[in-house]
């Protein structure tokens, strides 16, 4: 999640005002999100997604 947010904050200087100095829990949202996310689709294609279900504790 750090390279993701170093590229956008280099792509986009002005926005690093609206996230919070410590990011931490930024990333671990994200992270929660892009995982939701491919249960989803996983679940919609009929795909087991077990691999994403053991990636992060609730």
């Amino acid at each position: 999640m750090e390279y993701f947010y170093g590229h956008l904050f280099a792509a986009e200087p002005e926005i690093r005002a609206i996230f919070p100095a410590a990011m931490d829990v930024q990333r671990q949202r994200f992270c929660r999100a892009l995982i939701k996310i491919a249960r989803g689709a996983g679940e919609a294609a009929g795909g087991p997604w077990a691999l994403a279900d053991r990636a992060i504790a609730p």
